[in-house]
């Protein structure tokens, strides 16, 4: 997450942030390649029982922080194929990821681990890496947060936070593929593609829930998670040019 601009013309600094999926799968040689682009803490985001299942790799000396922000996975993202056919119905996708996203931002102890992010983001060296199961839903609110407080304009945040699609592909492919295999009809393919993708519809569900129930962005992140302006100056000084 780099080179987005302010309304004042100063940018994301490269090497700083990064956001991602579980790192269970890293070579040696992957974990190498983050440890010279610079990253220095890694944020897991995932529930316990998550991290147990696949815990991550990451170079000794890498400062690696548990931040959960639910109990539990409730996107469903990393069920197999077998279980989540059927227990799901084919309008659970939509619906159920509109209702990850109200508690994503409503949930205490999601606000107390944004607030912890934001702290550990403002007093670490280095880069840092922000990561849940697949990158996209508490990993992407949290960047999303992050870059509201940067002072990044709305449509670069809103693009960013789409980009997971792009990113996810072979993730998203996977999955699909395997539900074919395992004779998922079409509506249930549909439910399978909205739980492992990112769409519009969850990004604005993250500004009406905020703009309903805690007036706007900026009261929510001073006023609900209770950023100091001296976490945000440090915040600015760590991430911007």
């Amino acid at each position: 997450v780099g080179g987005y601009m302010d309304k004042r013309g100063a940018r994301i600094k490269w090497h700083k942030l990064v956001r991602a999926a579980y790192l269970s799968d890293l070579s040696a040689q992957d974990q190498q390649l983050l440890f010279d682009y610079g990253i220095q803490t890694v944020i897991d985001l995932r529930s316990d029982a998550e991290i147990i299942r696949y815990p991550d790799r990451y170079l000794r000396g890498t400062n690696y922080l548990r931040v959960p922000v639910l109990n539990e996975n409730l996107t469903n993202s990393m069920t197999k194929i077998a279980d989540l056919s059927q227990n799901a119905k084919s309008e659970y996708g939509i619906k159920q990821m509109l209702e990850v996203y109200n508690l994503l931002v409503t949930q205490e102890q999601a606000q107390q681990a944004y607030r912890d992010i934001f702290t550990i983001l403002a007093e670490s060296n280095g880069g840092v890496l922000i990561h849940c199961a697949t990158g996209k839903d508490r990993t992407g609110v949290a960047v999303i947060l992050l870059l509201k407080v940067l002072g990044i304009p709305n449509s670069v945040i809103k693009d960013d936070y789409l980009m997971t699609n792009r990113f996810s592909a072979l993730h998203i492919n996977n999955r699909l593929n395997e539900a074919k295999c395992d004779g998922v009809n079409g509506k249930m393919l549909k439910t399978i593609f909205n739980l492992s993708t990112v769409n519009a519809q969850y990004y604005d569900k993250i500004t009406s829930t905020i703009g309903n129930e805690f007036g706007d962005f900026s009261n929510y992140i001073y006023s609900q998670l209770e950023v100091t302006h001296s976490i945000v100056k440090k915040l600015r000084k760590k991430f911007m040019n």
